[in-house]
C-alpha cells in the first residue's frame, strides 16, 4: 500500500492514524492512537513497570563512549535475538557497545507483531527512555508493508503531525532497518529493528525461548485471518520465553480459542475508549491446564 494514498484520521486523542485505502480499517483505534499504545501496550502488558523494576536491580553498564540522548549507534549492529541485521547474518547474544564490548544479554526482548505506523514500538521506546536506568532493550517490529516504512523513517509521514521530537529523532535513527540508542542515565543499549516482509517468514529467524514481550497487533482475524489462528500462536510461543506476555486489542472467541489451543493463558483486561476490553495472554509452561478468564 501506499502510504500517501490512505486517508488520515484524527483520533479522539489528537493523534493520528490512517485508514487503508483497500478494506477501509483503521491501523488504530479511533478512540486514541497513542492512546492505545501507551494503554494497551506499555501499562497493560507490564513493560513499563518492568523498566521501572530493571532500575533497581542492574548496574549501569560503563562500556563504549556516552552519547546523547536518542543519538543513533553505528547502523548495521546485528541484534541479539538472532534476526538478520542488514548484512543478513543473525546476531550473537549480546550488541556490541562503541567500545567492542558486548551489553549484557540479560535485557528485555519485545517482538512487535505489525509496526504500522509505528505508534506501539514508539511508545515502548519512549516508555524504556523514561524509565530511571533499565537494562538494554531489543525491539524487533515485523511490518510487511516496505512504502510504511519508509514513510515513517522519512519523519514526515502524514500521520506524523504533532509527534514528540524524540520520536522523530529515533525514527530518523533508523539505519538499513536498525537503529541503536544509549539510555541518557543507564547508558544501556536499545536496539530497533524494523523487518519488512511476511511476519510468517521473519518468525523463523527470531532466536526460541527469547521474546519477553509480544504485541499482537496485525488487521483484524476476518482481513488476516492466518495471523491469528493456532498455528501462528504455536510459532509464537517456540520464540517466547517462559511467562511471556503476548497483547492484543483482539478479544474475538477465534482468537481466544487460538490461545487455548496452542498453550497461552488469557484474560481480558478493561479497555480505554469505546472499547470494553483487550485481550492479555501469558505463555504457559508446557502441559499447564490453567483455565481462562472469560
Amino acid at each position: 500500500m501506499r502510504a500517501d494514498l490512505a486517508h488520515v484520521i484524527v483520533t479522539a486523542d489528537g493523534s493520528r492514524t490512517l485508514k487503508h485505502p483497500s478494506h477501509g480499517q483503521c491501523y488504530h483505534s479511533t478512540a486514541g492512537a497513542r492512546l492505545e499504545a501507551d494503554s494497551l501496550y506499555v501499562r497493560g502488558s507490564g513493560i513499563e513497570a518492568a523498566f521501572t523494576t530493571e532500575s533497581s536491580s542492574r548496574n549501569v553498564d560503563p562500556s563504549g563512549e556516552p552519547g546523547p540522548s536518542g543519538e543513533p549507534g553505528p547502523s548495521g549492529e546485528p541484534g541479539p535475538s538472532g534476526v538478520p541485521g542488514p548484512s543478513g547474518v543473525p546476531g550473537p547474544s549480546g550488541v556490541p557497545g562503541p567500545s567492542g564490548e558486548p551489553e549484557k544479554a540479560n535485557g528485555i526482548n519485545v517482538l512487535d507483531v505489525g509496526l504500522g505506523l509505528g505508534y506501539n514500538a514508539l511508545a515502548t521506546i519512549d516508555a524504556w527512555h523514561r524509565a530511571v536506568s533499565p537494562g538494554p532493550l531489543h525491539l524487533i517490529s515485523l511490518e510487511i508493508d516496505p512504502d510504511l516504512v519508509a514513510a515513517m523513517s522519512s519523519g514526515m509521514a502524514s500521520w506524523q503531525e504533532g509527534w514528540p521530537t524524540d520520536w522523530l529523532q529515533w525514527v530518523h535513527g533508523l539505519k538499513d532497518g536498525v537503529a541503536c540508542f544509549r539510555h541518557p542515565h543507564s547508558r544501556h543499549l536499545l536496539t530497533w529493528e524494523v523487518v519488512t516482509g511476511d511476519a510468517q517468514d521473519l518468525l523463523r529467524h527470531v532466536e526460541v525461548g527469547s521474546i519477553h514481550y509480544i504485541w499482537q497487533d496485525p488487521f483484524s482475524p476476518d482481513l488476516n485471518p492466518t495471523m491469528w489462528d493456532a498455528g501462528w500462536f504455536v510459532k509464537l510461543a517456540s520464540v517466547a520465553a517462559p511467562g511471556a506476555v503476548l497483547m492484543s486489542y483482539s478479544v474475538a472467541r477465534t482468537v481466544k480459542d487460538a490461545l487455548t489451543s496452542a498453550s497461552w493463558s488469557w484474560e481480558r483486561i478493561p479497555a480505554s475508549g469505546v472499547k470494553r476490553h483487550w485481550l492479555k495472554a501469558r505463555k504457559l509452561p508446557s502441559g499447564d491446564a490453567t483455565s481462562q478468564l472469560h
